[in-house]
C-alpha cells in the first residue's frame, strides 16, 4: 500500500499474531510507538494521532470503528483454518488488546 508521502507498506503487515507463534516475545509491535513496543494503552494511540496532526474527533472516530468491527474480527477468527486451541488463543489475546483500548 503506497501513500501519497511515498511510503510503503505490505498490505498484511502486523497481521501475523506472533504473541501465539512466539509465547516468550512479549514484544506486541515490530515497530515502537512512542518508544514502546508493548502494553499499549488507549492513549498510546491517542497520542500518536495527534502527533500525526490529527484533531481528536478523527482519532475517536477510529476507536469507534474499531470497536464497530470487534464482532467481525472474531467471527474471522472463528472461520479461519486455525486450530481451535488456536482460535481460542487468539480470541483471548484480542479480548484482552480490546480491553485495553476502552
Amino acid at each position: 500500500i503506497e501513500s501519497a508521502s511515498g511510503c510503503t507498506l505490505a498490505p498484511a503487515y502486523d497481521l501475523l499474531n506472533v504473541s501465539i507463534a512466539k509465547p516468550k516475545d512479549e514484544e506486541e509491535l515490530a515497530l515502537t510507538l512512542l518508544g514502546k513496543k508493548k502494553k499499549f494503552q488507549r492513549e498510546h494511540f491517542v497520542q500518536f494521532g495527534l502527533s500525526l496532526g490529527l484533531s481528536q474527533k478523527p482519532v475517536d472516530v477510529v476507536f469507534k470503528r474499531f470497536n464497530k468491527n470487534k464482532d467481525k474480527a472474531i467471527q474471522w477468527i472463528a472461520n479461519s483454518f486455525l486450530s481451535l486451541e488456536i482460535q481460542i488463543e487468539y480470541k483471548r489475546v484480542l479480548e484482552e488488546r480490546y480491553l485495553r483500548m476502552v
